[in-house]
């Protein structure tokens, strides 16, 4: 889909400041676990399941920004490369990326599947297309959302937000440097069972960083796989923070002891 309709930012910062005043980043998206996809407004984060919510919406595809409460818009183009032009030394600084968080229009916002990782995960990919490293929260936003259920606001009622690792400290942000990307691996069904599972949620609305406006919001077209087709079962889902690689954001979100 290609509209961007934005990620109930009320909630996704409420869950945020919940684990950022306790935390700071550490080196590819937190909020409560699932249950019953309903939330209020205020609450620290909705529960996957069923139900629904009145609070405002949700993001997701290559990234972009737009209108609606989030559809995704196109993704910011990739220099000639694949590669930002370096900006003398700011380029690759971590110290200035701490002082410095990043722009929407700095950062690309992409949603992947790879069978080889399981079937009911996805990789959210943000990716620096600026000339200096920049900082993003420990996480993307993301929330799980019934397209279909749009209220009177013109956001989705009806969505959940996954489970992030606690215990976070550190930095004020998490460095991402010019030209290249962080990983955050999403888990829709982190326990392959049907059993309570919701087949509701047809879309990730994402925003590279909780502090980023809703209009930032990306929304992308979520599948059950393989196969592309339905919607997948969503149940308890879990997001790893922003890590270097596929491998260390999968690793994470494999360990659901750092979930609890």
């Amino acid at each position: 889909m290609n509209a961007s309709r934005s990620i109930p930012l009320a909630l996704l910062a409420a869950a945020t400041a919940v684990l950022a005043t306790a935390c700071g980043p550490t080196s590819t998206t937190g909020a409560t676990g699932a249950g019953s996809g309903t939330a209020a407004p205020g609450a620290s984060a909705p529960v996957a399941g069923s139900g629904s919510a009145s609070a405002p919406a949700p993001a997701s595809a290559p990234a972009a920004v737009s209108a609606r409460p989030a559809a995704s818009r196109s993704a910011a183009p990739t220099p000639p490369g694949g590669k930002a032009p370096a900006a003398g030394g700011n380029a690759g600084s971590d110290s200035y990326a701490w002082k410095h968080p990043c722009d929407p229009g700095q950062v690309s916002i992409q949603v992947e599947y790879q069978h080889g990782i399981g079937d009911t995960r996805r990789i959210i990919v943000a990716t620096n297309h600026g000339s200096a490293a920049c900082g993003l929260s420990y996480y993307p936003a993301v929330a799980i959302a019934d397209s279909g259920s749009i209220g009177s606001t013109s956001h989705p009622a009806r969505f959940a937000t996954p489970k992030v690792p606690g215990g976070l400290g550190g930095a004020p942000y998490t460095p991402i440097h010019a030209g290249s990307s962080l990983y955050a691996v999403l888990d829709l069904d982190p326990g392959h069972t049907t059993s309570g599972a919701v087949r509701g949620y047809d879309e990730l609305d994402v925003k590279a960083a909780d502090f980023m406006p809703d209009a930032a919001t990306t929304n992308h077209p979520v599948k059950a796989q393989p196969g592309n087709s339905g919607n997948p079962y969503v149940k308890a889902p879990v997001l790893s923070l922003y890590r270097s690689s596929i491998a260390d954001a999968v690793a994470q979100v494999g360990n659901l002891a750092d979930f609890e």
